[in-house]
């Protein structure tokens, strides 16, 4: 049943999300088309009115970038919202699941929904890098310039080796740091809407960064310990940071909706 939940709410957020996906992509093909357009117009005066127009695409897409990347974000805490607390959470509630499983369902998939934007964003980059790397002379490197190149990368590559556990436990730390502000935000949402019934978005808001300011303040209390003195000392601290945030909000919200919500 839980495979299902899932599947359904995949269901419900696939095309918004995969819109915000193609607009990404989409702009990260035209930010480097018209960087290459703004390279080979680089001669010009800059009050020539095509390459205003190319400054102005530019600029756009970087925005359209940004705007969709947050637009996922806000996406996912809407449908969480609709479908807990609005006419729409009498029937997900009604589900014959465990409260857990409908919960986990919505996180997961919200989860999911944001990284296939962020790896879209991280697509856009590669997209508009490949279309500027057009205007590069490869035609005039010879066999040694690729030898000296291919050198220099594998060199740069054994220099990385010796730090890929340090590497990684960044990339873990801001994995974790981006569920924990996940969860902070579900939570704001439903404390939100649970207490404020007329405008839960300006609650939300204030417990959101009500907790924050209180994170920052826990968080605060580390900064002097003889963990932090170390770099992997301090990863640990920030992860076990987000990790109980994460657990605390979860249940938080789980409390909440499953004993003190009242639909009526």
């Amino acid at each position: 049943m839980f495979a299902k939940l899932l599947k359904n709410e995949w269901r419900a957020s696939r095309k918004t999300i995969g819109l915000l996906c193609a607009v990404i992509l989409i702009s990260g093909l035209l930010i480097g088309s018209a960087s290459l357009g703004l390279f080979y117009m680089s001669d010009y005066a800059q009050t020539n009115a095509l390459f205003v127009l190319l400054t102005i695409l530019l600029v756009a897409c970087v925005i359209a970038v940004a705007l969709s990347c947050g637009a996922s974000i806000f996406y996912a805490l809407w449908r969480f919202y609709r479908s807990r607390f609005t006419e729409e959470g009498y029937l997900t509630y009604t589900l014959p699941v465990n409260h857990h499983q409908l919960l986990l369902s919505g996180i997961l998939v919200s989860a999911w929904d944001i990284f296939l934007t962020t790896l879209a964003a991280f697509g856009a980059v590669f997209l508009a890098l490949a279309v500027v790397s057009l205007a590069l002379p490869w035609q005039e490197l010879g066999k040694a310039d690729w030898a000296m190149f291919w050198s220099s990368l594998g060199q740069a590559l054994q220099e990385l080796v010796p730090h890929l556990g340090e590497i990684l436990g960044v990339l873990l730390m801001l994995l974790l740091m981006c569920l924990s502000q996940l969860m902070l935000l579900m939570l704001a949402v439903t404390i939100g809407a649970m207490v404020a019934k007329k405008h839960p978005i300006l609650m939300a808001v204030i417990v959101y960064y009500g907790v924050v300011v209180l994170r920052s303040i826990s968080f605060g209390c580390f900064l002097g310990s003889a963990a932090m003195k170390t770099f992997a000392g301090s990863l640990t601290v920030m992860d076990l940071t987000s990790l109980v945030v994460m657990a605390g909000s979860y249940f938080a919200i789980y409390y909440l909706t499953s004993r003190k919500l009242n639909l009526t």
